[in-house]
């Protein structure tokens, strides 16, 4: 561009910009921003330059202060207990002075509860903290109240005290879906739970007791898919199970028949609540979730705060109640039907079959939350069904170390941590029954070649092909190592039973760790060879301390020079053996 051009393209910008200035002065800016906007003289060098694009400033927010920094929380909670305090003090000193009745007592907790429940509902639009524990407080005035005046003052009969408290419960449970409010529901499912604990008085009817848990339990699980709130579901199966126990205990002590009604209730109880609706009902729901046809449960703001630190421990818990407590309601059904051990046994398959069915469907749908425990479920159910149909300890050993193997290459297949973790400790219960046996013995009169000295070998071997499948490098390599040392106590065990038994011992072990250590060398396996290097070092002490005391002369000679050439011969062509990888390039 020559340089008469350059100087038109500079007046025609500078004019641009007084004109700008001048509508600027029009509309209203200032002379201090005229003159901050002033035209500028540029060079044409620069303005060639690529315009570089600053980043917006970042804004920071105010760091949010939690409800437990303020003073409201914090005051508001001292002063109520400070307050529950001096009205505790002052009606035990009104008792003691005989000023109050026993209705007249019952009367005020019931005031008291009608007083709180007025405050929260006024104070909630304004202090939500405090609401929420005076609310909370009066549904507990509510339950001592009828539990006084038919346990400690005997003022109502045992139906009244009943419907009273129940009455309390379905407000409760009512009180907490209208507000949303996860802290009511869980005051009403203890209150209502625990009622019949609360106005037990040594006798009563199984029936009953499952009647009125049944509509308990239909209650909160009819909120809990309603809300999906955990920590709901947590406290209904939780206490619900302890119901469903004492209800179970009637019928055992009391030596119901089938055909009675106490034993039909907890039977229908134990199917359709303690199996089918705390399973299927928190399964489903799951899996809408996920799918993303309901939504996740939202709580209100001081729910999040009351369950923010424990949010984790409340999920896992959860999680693992799901499918394992529906597992109890087969034993308890096993129980009060007096099953035999083959019958039971049966049904322990039948319940492992389900869960690997809802396993293999949750896996599908993709709710990986749920398909770990339901695993989990499924081998446990299947470790108490197979002692109950297998015959003998070698068979039901046998089964589970194939057990182990099935359900860790499933592990690794699905790649399921908690699938693999239950492996692992049904692992370790055949590790410590293959100890016992090692260590105890059997009464097989033939060595290496009896069915119990077998098991045990093939035992040793599938817990060696377990360690391929384990997964992380420690678990298999800990496989490995027991399977290792249980294969050395089997030859200790079975070939000193043998005349000249640990000579035998002594060869065999000498044995079978050059058939480690020699092919740990040609491939440069550090583990197969230091392996065998340990071997053959206990080995040479075991002749130091034990063959020296112990074998024959001739055995024990024979033994030396063999150990010894092997040695030699070992460090003569150890050089040749060791082949490295550079070794293999060349």
């Amino acid at each position: 561009m020559s340089a008469n051009g350059s100087n038109d393209l500079e007046s025609r910008l500078n004019r641009l910009e007084r004109e700008l200035a001048e509508l600027r002065k029009l509309v209203g800016a200032g002379p201090e921003k005229e003159q901050e906007k002033a035209p500028r003289q540029a060079e044409p060098a620069k303005r060639q330059q690529p315009s570089v694009i600053q980043p917006p400033p970042q804004v920071t927010t105010p760091r949010q202060t939690l409800p437990w920094q303020t003073g409201e929380f914090w005051l508001g909670r001292v002063g109520t207990g400070l307050l529950i305090l001096g009205l505790v003090f002052l009606f035990k000193y009104a008792v003691d002075q005989g000023w109050l009745t026993p209705w007249t007592r019952v009367s005020l907790g019931l005031a008291a509860g009608g007083a709180l429940a007025v405050l929260g509902v006024r104070s909630r639009a304004t202090r939500p903290h405090l609401a929420a524990l005076m609310q909370g407080a009066s549904l507990v005035a509510f339950y001592i109240s009828p539990f006084a005046a038919f346990q400690l003052y005997g003022l109502v009969g045992y139906p009244a005290a009943m419907i009273w408290m129940s009455l309390v419960t379905a407000a409760g449970l009512l009180w907490a879906v209208r507000e949303r409010e996860l802290a009511y529901s869980l005051v009403a499912a203890l209150g209502g739970l625990g009622t019949p604990f609360l106005l037990y008085g040594g006798s009563g009817s199984a029936a009953g007791l499952m009647s009125y848990t049944a509509a308990v339990l239909a209650g909160l699980l009819a909120i809990f898919a309603l809300r999906g709130w955990r920590s709901l579901l947590m406290v209904s199966a939780l206490g619900g199970w302890l119901v469903i126990v004492q209800g179970v205990e009637m019928v055992n002590m009391r030596e119901a028949p089938l055909s009675s009604a106490d034993t039909l209730a907890v039977l229908l109880t134990v199917i359709l609540l303690g199996w089918l609706a705390l399973w299927l009902i928190p399964v489903v729901r799951e899996i809408l979730e996920n799918n993303g046809r309901l939504v996740r449960p939202v709580l209100k703001r001081t729910a999040r705060e009351l369950w923010s630190t424990v949010g984790m421990l409340q999920k896992f818990i959860v999680r693992i109640l799901v499918p394992l407590l529906p597992l109890a309601s087969f034993v308890a059904v096993s129980e009060l039907l007096d099953l035999t051990d083959r019958w039971q046994g049966w049904l322990m398959v039948a319940v492992c079959a389900i869960y690997s069915a809802a396993y293999a469907l949750l896996y599908r749908r993709r709710v990986f939350s749920l398909t770990g425990t339901h695993g989990l479920a499924a081998v446990a159910s299947l470790s108490i069904g197979l002692p109950c149909l297998l015959p003998g300890d070698d068979a039901r050993l046998a089964a589970f170390s194939v057990v182990v193997l099935a359900v860790l290459y499933l592990a690794r297949r699905f790649d399921d941590r908690i699938l693999r973790t239950s492996a692992h400790l049904l692992a370790i219960g055949v590790l410590v029954e293959l100890v016992v046996r090692l260590t105890a013995g059997s009464a097989e009169a033939h060595a290496v070649f009896s069915a119990w000295a077998l098991v045990n070998l093939a035992v040793l071997a599938m817990l060696a092909a377990s360690s391929f499948l384990a997964g992380d490098k420690d678990p298999a390599v800990v496989y490995r190592l027991a399977a290792h040392a249980g294969f050395l106590g089997w030859l200790a065990r079975e070939l000193s039973r043998l005349p000249g038994g640990d000579g035998w011992v002594s060869a065999s072990w000498g044995l079978y760790s050059l058939m480690l250590m020699i092919p740990g060398l040609r491939l440069d396996n550090r583990a197969l060879r230091n392996t065998g290097l340990a071997t053959l070092f206990l080995t040479v002490g075991k002749l130091l301390i034990v063959d020296m005391a112990r074998v024959d002369p001739l055995w024990r000679i024979l033994l030396f020079m063999a150990f010894g050439a092997v040695l030699l011969g070992l460090g003569y062509w150890l050089r040749d053996l060791w082949r490295t990888d550079d070794d293999s390039a060349q």
